[in-house]
């Protein structure tokens, strides 16, 4: 008995479709745990963005404070700068109870 031409062709169509299956079983067998993986990567990368966002936003108020005490730091006279620390010291004290006065507060004394 030979085999006609479409039979050979029903043959490799069969034999085709059997390889296909098992390497396409064989490699979702093999890809599962490299997704499971990815899965957990993304989800830490994830929270990893979130992060990195809320450093970048700490970083621009910290730099904008720095450039708002530089900008106040100009208001200082030139007089305050030449005094002694102790000089310094009592003036600032000085405001500060003036202030508080103003403010009709009660700092605590030592």
């Amino acid at each position: 008995m030979s085999l006609t031409a479409t039979d050979l062709k029903e043959i490799r169509t069969i034999i085709h479709d059997e390889v296909r299956t098992i390497v396409h079983d064989e490699i979702s067998s093999e890809l599962a745990p490299i997704e499971r993986r990815l899965t957990s990567i993304e989800s830490k990368l994830s929270n990893l963005e979130g992060k990195v966002e809320a450093l970048e936003n700490d970083a621009k108020t910290i730099c904008f404070m720095l450039a708002n005490l530089k900008k106040h730091s100009i208001l200082v006279s030139k007089d305050f700068r030449k005094l002694t620390l102790d000089a310094k010291l009592m003036r600032i004290n000085a405001d500060l109870l003036t202030a508080a006065k103003q403010a009709d507060i009660t700092l605590p004394r030592s």
